[in-house]
This record gives structure tokens, sequence and C-alpha cells, in this order.
């Protein structure tokens, strides 16, 4: 005795087993699945014995499962029976118990152009045409048509007017339970294991959130098969096992037709009746057919401008990255050139060191002499870092045991020549005495920076009032800088710290914050900044603290 034994998926076939056939990935067996990694070479067997089909496992696995039920050993296996192997689902029989009311090839519904339709094509498409008039049974019939044409029509024109993939299909599915006999509406598409999948539903009075259970057959007729159908006795389809809701037990009819993208079906669309007295006809299914092949072409143009979109998102982001590098190219040789002219200009700075030996004893001459030396290394240090940044070259950090108050200080001391400082009001806490690993120049630069943008924050006529504070954590010190400016705007916010960024208009290049957060990271720290538009803002640099190799 032969029996029929259908494959739904990944790989549909039908199979006739007439006496033993094993089943596994391996290229021994008799029925090979190579492309299913959850199957085990051997997985199971099938046999006919005294005319029953059974199945045995063979220890694969993942197990094997007839109707959903672990199997342990050997079962005898009947029509409408299901039976998985890793990922295979196989079904046992003809089909006979769940064959669909009505069955049509898909392949016809191509959908009109109805933007380039003439009056005596709507009149056709209405049934009040010369050759179609007669097919008008009644004045129901052509509320109907006229019904069924006016959603195809509101469906080309939401396919058009659709921004996303969620819209166009929510929009396509509520349009549909205006004019069809169904209570409950979905969308499944084809994932990449050919498997397709609910990712939109719609109710009419039912709960659209809860879970859709898809039937195995409707799948293999509407997707495999490439045909639409209405099953009109849905109490025989698989999915109202015991396992399915009360709710799915309720539904009476089910109408299905497949989304196609030319040759590929991408999806389903299907509709679900719980009324007794109402059900899907051939109409409907003709109905949905076309509005399967329209939605398969909108969902095809919104990939495309996606895909375009992204495109255009790489070019932009690849054509700022091309003028970035120019840019540090630029920048790069430019400080090249400045260093060698620098360094030939800051020659006289070193008289502040022969003078300050000629009155060792003159307080106000030492520390001038300090300030002036320490310009000048402060000045080689930024070119050097500017040639070092816009080249992407190493900057050689060396990090050595540094008291964090004492750096600071010397930043202050330092920039009480600078006239915009010298004419704000600049405080000073200390809390503990934080120890951090620091290579002290570039820190400083980090500080400067920071502090001449407390003060270029505050608008003219405000008094610059900068508070700069010290302290220490368990296991981290930090700095903050904060300002009594303008505050920085939720835009500039998102974009502070990107390169060539400047609020300062032409007086600003717009590298400074991105060196300190370089710099800072080469510290394994963070900078960050909090503020409120039109009261301040505050930065904080935080570094790992150190207890021990003062």
């Amino acid at each position: 005795m032969t029996h029929i034994v259908h494959v739904l998926g990944p790989s549909p076939r039908t199979i006739e087993v007439v006496d033993e056939m094993v089943v596994g990935r391996g290229a021994e067996c008799d029925l090979r699945f190579a492309e299913d990694r959850r199957m085990s070479r051997r997985h199971a067997r099938l046999l006919v014995e005294d005319g029953r089909l059974i199945i045995e496992d063979l220890g694969g696995v993942n197990g094997t499962h007839v109707n959903d039920v672990p199997l342990r050993g050997r079962a005898t296996l009947e029509d409408g029976d299901r039976v998985l192997l890793g990922k295979t689902e196989m079904r046992v029989g003809d089909g006979q118990r769940e064959r669909p009311s009505l069955v049509k090839p898909a392949d016809q519904a191509l959908p009109p152009d109805l933007g380039r339709m003439v009056a005596d094509e709507f009149y056709a498409a209405l049934g009040l045409g010369e050759q179609t008039l007669a097919d008008v049974g009644s004045h129901d019939d052509l509320i109907q048509r006229t019904r069924r044409f006016a959603v195809l029509q509101q469906i080309s024109h939401a396919v058009q007017r659709a921004d996303t993939v969620d819209e166009l299909l929510d929009n396509t599915l509520a349009l549909l339970l205006k004019v069809l006999p169904g209570d409950r509406g979905f969308v499944a598409l084809v994932g990449d294991d050919g498997v397709p999948s609910v990712v939109r539903s719609h109710g009419r009075r039912t709960d659209p959130r809860a879970p859709a259970h898809l039937s195995t057959t409707v799948t293999d007729y509407v997707v495999h098969r490439r045909a639409s159908i209405i099953s009109r006795d849905a109490a025989a389809d698989d999915r109202f096992d015991g396992s399915a809701s009360l709710m799915l037990n309720e539904t009476r009819a089910v109408m299905a037709a497949p989304i196609t993208q030319g040759d590929p079906v991408v999806g389903l669309l299907l509709l679900e009746c719980s009324h007794l007295e109402r059900t899907f006809e051939e109409a409907d299914v003709d109905l949905l057919t076309v509005v399967g092949a329209v939605l398969g072409q909108a969902l095809g143009k919104l990939e495309t401008i996606r895909a375009l979109e992204q495109a255009r998102a790489d070019l932009l982001r690849t054509q700022q990255e091309l003028i970035r590098s120019q840019q540090m190219a630029a920048i790069g040789r430019l400080a090249t050139g400045i260093a060698h002219e620098v360094k030939n200009h800051l020659s006289p700075f070193m008289l502040a060191d022969m003078i300050a030996r000629k009155y060792p004893d003159d307080a106000d001459i030492q520390e001038s002499k300090a300030i002036m030396l320490e310009a000048r290394q402060h000045i080689l240090d930024l070119v050097n870092e500017v040639r070092q940044f816009a080249s992407g070259a190493d900057a050689g950090y060396r990090l050595e045991p540094t008291d964090l108050a004492n750096v600071v200080r010397g930043v202050l001391r330092f920039m009480q020549c600078d006239k915009v400082i010298k004419e704000a009001q600049v405080d000073l806490e200390v809390t503990g005495e934080p120890w951090v690993h620091m290579d002290a120049p570039r820190f400083r630069q980090v500080l400067i920076n920071l502090i001449r943008n407390a003060a270029d924050a505050v608008p003219d006529g405000r008094p610059p009032h900068i508070t700069l504070r010290v302290s220490e954590g368990a296991d981290e010190a930090w700095v903050q800088v904060e300002d009594n400016g303008r505050g920085i705007d939720e835009h500039d916010a998102e974009r502070l710290f990107e390169p060539f960024f400047t609020t300062k208009g032409n007086q600003g290049l717009g590298l400074g914050l991105d060196i300190c957060r370089k710099i800072i990271a080469a510290h394994s720290g963070t900078i960050g900044f909090d503020s409120t538009p039109g009261a301040g803002t505050t930065f904080t640099v935080r570094l790992p603290a150190i207890r021990d190799g003062r």
C-alpha cells in the first residue's frame, strides 16, 4: 500500500512511501534534507507495516514531533497528522480533510493601471459596460461591485501615499475589512527561511493583538502553489486543534491570496469570518488576489525607496568623510608650516630666562619668566597637537602620577595674562587630594580650552563667572568647569564634539573639543557636559584616580 506524505517546508514536495525510507541530512538517506541544519544525519524512519504508515525516531538531536507531541520510539500515522523533523514539516495523506472550497491560480491577477483607465473601462469594471451589464444580477450586486472597485482604487492611492511598510499594510487591511465580509485580517510575509509569519493584523470586532495561527494548508496553497483560496469549513483546518484559542475556534471561513512581486510570492493576505450567515464568494477572492498583486508592487517600491535612501545616506557620509579628510590634510600641511615659522619667532622668549638669571632675587621677574617659558612650550605643544591630530599619528602620551589640583592651579596662574580671563570672576574649589596618571602638558591644553570656551560663552554685558571644581571619589577624580553663559541648545549639543563643528562662527575652527576628547580618551577618561540654555554649561572631565605611587 502506498502512503502520501506532503513536505510543506522549507523544501516543499510530495513523496510516496511504499516500504521504508530513512529521513535525515546525510547523503545516505532515502529522503535527504541537507539544508535543514536542525535535522540529524539519520533523524527518523518512515515504513509501511500491515498497510499502516509508521514513523520511528532514530535519536535525532532535536527530536521528532507528531501533532506537536514529542515522539518516543514509534507511532502510527493517520491522514492529516503533522510531523516535524528539525525545521521540516510534513503532512500525511492526500489532504481531503482540509481541502479548500475554492482554489484559483493567482498568475493572471495583474493589478490594473487605475491612473490610465478610460470611461468605458471604468464602466466595465463596475459591470455597466456593454459586455458586462448582463452580469449584474441585482441592485445589491451593483453596489458590491462599486464598493470593491472603490476599495481597489483607494488602495492604489494609499499605496502611492504610504511612507512606511506598516502604514501601507494597516491601511490595506482596514480598507479590505470595510468591503469584504471578514472580522479579522492578516498580512504575513515570507522570511529568509522561506516560512511566512504574520507581521500586521487588523480586527473589526476582535483584538488585533491576539496571536495569529497560520494554517500550513493555507500556506501550502497560497505561497507554495501560488493560488488564492476560500475555505468555507474552517473547522477542518489544523490550526483549530485543541491548542488553538476559543476565539479562533469561532472562525467559520477563511480567504487568502498571495502577495506577489512578479514571479516571487513574498507573502499572503488572509481574512477570517465568524458569521454563519456571511461567507466569502468568488468575487471576493478575485478582489483579494488583485489587491495582493497591488500590495506586492507597493512593497517592492518601498524597498527600492529605502535602498535608494540608504545609498544616498552612504554617499553623503562618504562625501563628508572625504571632505573631512581633505580638511585634515590641509590643516596638517598648514600646521607643519606654522610649526617651522613659530619656532623661529619664539626664540626671543628665551630672553626671559637670561633676565631671570640676572635678577635671581626679583620674585616678579621669576614668575614672569616661568609664565613666558610655559607659554612658549604651550604654543609649541599646541601646534604639534594639531599636526598630529590632522595626520592621525600616535600622540605618544607620557602618563605619570600627578597632583590634579596642582595642575589646575598652574593653569589658572598661566591664564592670568589672558585679557578675557582677567575680566572674569574665576573661583577654584578643591575637595580632597586627587592624584591621577597624566600627561600634564597635554592635560593643560584641555583645561585651557575649556576655560576659554567658558569665557567665550558669556554674552556681552554679563560679567563672566567661571567656577572650577576639583574632587575625587572612590576610584575616580574629576574636574568641572562651570560658566554662566548662554548655554547649549539641543540641536548643537548633538554635534558639539564633531570635528569642524563650532558655535563661534568665523572665530572658531571646531577642533578644540574634539582634540580635548581624544586627549581625555588617551587618559582612559571621559568628558561630558550638562547645559541649561540661557543659564550656563558645566563640562566634567573624569579620570581614573590612583592611591599609590605619589
